[in-house]
């Protein structure tokens, strides 16, 4: 009987089925709500607004938070920065003349038309990412641990990796000025269709080195070859400065 105690809905169904949306299903208000709270370990101040926008991210802070973002067309140029971390990033289209991110931690995430006549970095942390496309004055990595970092299409007139622990690096059609080694330990560093003008080895301690498909005109630091793979014509090229160096007299 209409108006029952036990009696809980209607015999309107339009009434009916306003009533079940609302008490079942909260409606649109519910999900509204549902989507307006933050993914789990992501937080606000990420720049993740909840619901499926980002908000600009124009600088980098120390202690930032980077999860998931893509960073695009800005000028982090002159930025002062320490302990960052990203992770599954994307910057692109970005300048960082003179910028230093000391201590970044850099997991999952590719670089892409990257531009800087000056980035310091060291004592960073990059796993399992990419750089592409990018043009560096000076790229410092010193002291950085790199583990299955890709750098691929671009030109860095000094890379610094010096006292670094690189595993599994592949450089491919990079064009560079000078890169240091020295002190550096790891697996392995592979250079494929690289143009290298000087590579520094002293003290170095990588277990391979190959540089056998690049173009390497000179080694500073002969003590510190084991474990470089060179082509023949490498050998032939370097023979002159080798045969110096262990005190041979070359006759005209």
């Amino acid at each position: 009987m209409l108006g029952s105690p036990d009696w809980t809905r209607t015999s309107n169904p339009l009434i009916n089925s306003q009533m079940l949306c609302q008490l079942s299903y909260r409606g649109p208000l519910a999900a509204l709500e549902k989507a307006s709270r933050p993914p789990f370990g992501v937080s606000h101040r990420s720049g993740h607004l909840g619901y499926g926008r980002r908000v600009a991210v124009t600088t980098i802070r120390t202690g930032a938070d980077f999860d998931g973002e893509e960073l695009t067309g800005q000028d982090f140029s002159g930025v002062r920065a320490g302990d960052v971390r990203m992770l599954e990033c994307q910057v692109a289209d970005c300048r960082m003349d003179e910028a230093k991110l000391t201590g970044i931690h850099v997991v999952d995430s590719s670089w892409t038309r990257v531009a800087a006549s000056g980035l310091a970095a060291p004592h960073s942390s990059w796993r399992d990412s990419s750089i592409r496309d990018s043009r560096f004055g000076l790229l410092d990595l010193s002291s950085s641990t790199l583990l299955r970092l890709t750098i691929t299409d671009s030109k860095i007139d000094y890379l610094n990796l010096r006292g670094s622990t690189v595993r599994e690096v592949v450089l491919t059609r990079v064009s560079i000025g000078e890169m240091s080694l020295s002190d550096a330990s790891g697996t392995s560093l592979t250079l494929t269709d690289c143009t290298l003008e000087t590579l520094e080895l002293h003290n170095g301690r990588l277990a391979k080195i190959d540089v056998s498909t690049s173009t390497v005109p000179r080694i500073d630091g002969l003590d510190s070859l084991r474990g470089v793979i060179l082509s023949l014509n490498q050998v032939l090229d370097l023979a002159p400065s080798m045969a110096k160096h262990l005190g041979a007299t070359l006759a005209e």
